[in-house]
């Protein structure tokens, strides 16, 4: 343990170089006194990826690879895969191993972490201009949601990004129902119906966001843009 801890203070340092050696002797005394049957522990990950912040990804990759003969791949492993190879810029394997974390065994919180993978490779898929599989992947992720504003919000948020507008507006009244005060879910639902050319209601929400808090420039030229819609239309 003591040399885990001090790999972990190397790499909050900055110093992988050194974490990696920490982090390799803990290990050594890890499956010298058998524990966990010397597979796939937090020590091996630790490793990986400090080889990954060192910029080694080729070894952390072939590192990872090689747990599996020692024990069965869990999700974290699949997700230190996936973000090796979105640094690799190896857009398949990136796709193809956040979908398998997502499926796999998590050991703690596993709503919460498949969430938090989804919106990881959503926004690499967003990134690589994959809107419609963006799409996909967050309202998955939507179905999946407890009843928090705050998450409902997010997924509005990101839902938008992807150009999903009327999920997108789901997500923001789901979030409003919960919390009439959700932060940034009156500005999302606002700019939601603004690109669905439902002036009426854009207008409507934007100004309760405003009353809120001040409207960034995108949301601030949605309400006139929607205002001088309704103008015309009269």
């Amino acid at each position: 343990m003591r040399w885990y801890s001090r790999g972990e203070a190397a790499i909050a340092a900055g110093r992988p170089e050194e974490a990696i050696q920490d982090f390799r002797t803990a290990l050594a005394y890890s499956r010298e006194n058998g524990e966990n049957g010397g597979g796939n522990t937090e020590y091996d990950l630790s490793l990986a990826r400090a080889l990954k912040a060192a910029g080694h990804i080729s070894a952390a990759r072939e590192y990872l690879l090689g747990l599996g003969d020692r024990g069965p791949y869990n999700a974290e492993l699949f997700l230190e895969l996936a973000r090796l190879a979105v640094a690799q810029n190896d857009i398949q394997n990136a796709i193809q191993y956040y979908d398998t974390s997502i499926y796999s065994v998590w050991p703690k919180d596993p709503i919460e972490n498949r969430r938090l993978v989804r919106i990881e490779l959503a926004n690499f898929l967003m990134d690589h201009g994959q809107q419609s599989d963006a799409q996909a992947v967050l309202l998955a992720m939507a179905t999946e949601l407890p009843p928090d504003a705050a998450k409902h919000a997010q997924a509005g948020d990101l839902l938008l990004r992807a150009g999903e507008n009327d999920q997108a507006l789901k997500q923001f009244k789901i979030a409003l129902e919960l919390d009439r005060r959700a932060p940034g879910a009156f500005r999302g639902a606002g700019l939601a119906e603004f690109n669905l050319g439902e002036f009426e209601n854009a207008v409507s929400d934007l100004e309760r966001a405003e009353r809120q808090a001040p409207l960034d420039a995108q949301a601030q030229a949605a309400l006139e843009q929607a205002r001088e819609a309704l103008k015309a239309a009269k």
